[in-house]
């Protein structure tokens, strides 16, 4: 299960539920997870505040900006990654953001470091070792 972060640059309720669903996407694409397996917080909006470098790393980006962070089980390839990052860029053209103005971050972890709820394990509790 990942669970997405999505924090953008005074985006409307429409441009984060595009972005989120691009995002949500490239996470089935790439890593094959459920469809259903969809966790989000999105965040944006006039009152907000993101503060960017809009050149860091030859990088050209303007107030489009979106951050994506994505904390998901360790285990996946380099080469995975890459494919998420390639199928995030490309859903996200599709719904109207620029691949310039993606800055994503992927934040591994272990099956004792998830909870569903009802003060449960469930990954460990329920997943075969």
């Amino acid at each position: 299960m990942p669970l997405v972060r999505i924090d953008a640059v005074a985006a409307d309720p429409q441009r984060l539920t595009a972005i989120g669903d691009a995002v949500h996407t490239a996470l089935v694409d790439a890593f094959a997870i459920p469809a259903d397996d969809r966790f989000q917080v999105q965040r944006g909006g006039a009152g907000d505040r993101v503060v960017y470098d809009p050149g860091f790393l030859g990088v050209e980006r303007d107030d489009g900006v979106a951050f994506v962070q994505v904390f998901l089980r360790r285990g996946r390839t380099d080469e995975q990654k890459r494919a998420f990052y390639r199928a995030l860029a490309k859903h996200a053209t599709a719904a109207g953001l620029e691949p310039r103005n993606l800055l994503v971050t992927l934040t591994e972890n272990g099956l004792g470091d998830w909870s569903f709820g009802n003060g449960e394990a469930q990954y460990l509790d329920h997943l075969p070792a």
